[in-house]
């Protein structure tokens, strides 16, 4: 067992311990969402208390700042995107009212495109200048480049708030979560879907584990997600795992990061052509509503 590290756990303050030595640095990244690359990773450290995975506070600083690349990839899974999508709106709308919703790392802008088309108000965040500008000049979205504590919305201004794929990334997680709150209405839902590294499949694959990545600075799992919402003044109301809806030609690129040959499938027009659900029980989806 490796010994404990200096580094504190972001969640309890308890000494951490490193669990999978770097293999990349952050001047050596830059960050496209279909990343295929497995084993690319910082010094993982997992909290031998709570059970958090996170990087080192200066290492978490660093992967954050790397630079966001146009991603082909992402865009030609458009269908698949905005079917799962809008499985994720109907069930925002069986549990609040429809009127604001604020994305945060709205990336190209397939969930808000969606969400316009069902007749809510959208507003997105997004710090990728490409996927700012392709959501702005597609779908006509209002999407900003402004961290969520500086744009100074008014309190209860939103029916919904997502983070789709985002809390991952995010420095300081606890701290965007509490500004969530001022702005969820009182019965507004946050909804949040995030890797779960207690999966079977994180367990099986370990560092090989697709959903590890440099720009992933924590590692939530059932346990240490509800202590962070929980923590931040939220009650949990609906948990499930996150399907995803991809084309064949999309998994076998993924799957070139295990097995290389499979990547040449990947390139097939025709497997781009059908879709299929997706779920390996290692995605979390969680939806929480503001307590008081």
């Amino acid at each position: 067992m490796a010994p404990l590290s200096p580094e504190l756990c972001y969640l309890c303050s308890s000494p951490v311990r490193l669990r999978y030595p770097a293999t990349t640095r952050p001047e050596e990244e830059s960050y496209a969402i279909t990343e295929n690359r497995t084993g690319k990773h910082g010094n993982l450290f997992a909290c031998p208390n709570c059970g958090l995975w996170m990087l080192s506070k200066r290492e978490r600083e660093a992967f954050a700042a790397t630079p966001s690349k146009p991603d082909p990839t992402y865009l030609e899974e458009e269908a698949g995107r905005r079917k799962a999508s809008r499985k994720v709106l109907e069930s925002i709308e069986r549990l609040a009212t429809k009127g604001k919703i604020l994305d945060i790392g709205s990336s190209a802008g397939f969930f808000l495109a969606e969400a316009k088309c069902r007749g809510w108000e959208t507003t997105g965040i997004e710090f990728s200048s490409w996927s700012k500008r392709y959501a702005e000049e597609h779908f006509g979205l209002t999407v900003y480049d402004q961290p969520l504590e500086k744009l100074n919305w008014p309190k209860e201004n939103f029916d919904a708030v997502t983070m789709l794929d985002v809390i991952e990334h995010l420095t300081e997680p606890w701290k965007i979560l509490s500004e969530i709150k001022k702005i969820l209405k009182p019965n507004g839902v946050c909804v949040i879907t995030t890797p779960d590294i207690d999966s079977l499949t994180a367990k099986l694959t370990k560092e090989k584990w697709y959903a590890i990545l440099p720009g992933h600075l924590f590692y939530f799992s059932p346990k240490t997600l509800e202590k962070i919402l929980v923590g931040a003044g939220f009650r949990i109301i609906q948990r499930r795992t996150h399907t995803r809806y991809f084309s064949p030609a999309y998994f076998f690129y993924r799957l070139g990061g295990y097995l290389s040959f499979m990547e040449k499938l990947g390139k097939s027009r025709a497997l781009r052509k059908v879709m299929l659900p997706l779920n390996f029980f290692d995605q979390l989806e969680w939806y929480a509503k503001k307590n008081g």
